[in-house]
């Protein structure tokens, strides 16, 4: 289990702030993929802060201590990299790899759009990312699943089959899990599917 103490999470902590500059005292979270990690990082540190789950490719972390020191080294020459070779190597880069191979039957404009928003971004800021928020950088919650009781929808999509994995196994363990695999979808299944996404998430009513 992780204590509420044991780990400051930038990306909790900052969500937690904005409910609190909102006078909001819980609400629904919905995270993709590394905002998923930090949307389950509330419901397991801050648990009155949340009153529902969605979950979109996420994963509870690594479980294992050397897997995350690993992680760490990967995240930290990566966001060297960044820094060094800029925001265009590092996109494309980025969106070469397995995990958004199946983006490539998107049409060329929604891809295009899709590179744009990420060249929005900084190389400091990402780089920041990878070593504050990294899947290294982050506890494990999978020990903690099951103290996560409100409801929960995990949305996974068909064509990624270590996520789809990872979910289901997540669903078990969760007491209010709701689990749904996305057809014709992959990592990114708001970009790839984005009409059964937007059906999901507004028919999911805890």
């Amino acid at each position: 289990m992780v204590r509420r103490n044991a780990l400051s999470l930038e990306g909790d902590g900052r969500c937690r702030e904005v409910l609190d500059t909102l006078d909001i005292e819980s609400a629904r979270w919905l995270g993709y993929s590394m905002g998923g990690r930090i949307a389950l990082a509330g419901a397991v540190m801050a648990p009155g802060r949340v009153s529902s789950l969605i979950l979109e490719s996420a994963s509870p972390g690594l479980r294992e201590e050397g897997e995350r020191r690993a992680r760490r080294r990967a995240d930290e020459a990566l966001a060297e990299g960044i820094l060094r070779g800029g925001m265009e190597a590092f996109v494309d880069h980025w969106l070469g790899l397995p995990l958004f191979a199946t983006q490539g039957k998107l049409p060329p404009k929604v891809r295009a759009a899709a590179r744009a928003r990420k060249l929005k971004n900084t190389p400091e800021a990402l780089a920041a990312c990878l070593r504050g928020m990294g899947t290294g950088a982050q506890p494990s919650f999978w020990d903690s699943l099951h103290d996560v009781k409100v409801p929960v929808l995990i949305l996974a999509g068909e064509e990624d089959r270590k996520f789809t994995q990872v979910a289901e196994r997540m669903a078990a363990a969760m007491p209010q899990a709701t689990l749904r695999l996305i057809p014709r979808a992959g990592h990114t299944i708001h970009l790839e599917n984005p009409f059964a996404w937007l059906a999901a998430v507004r028919t999911f009513h805890p």
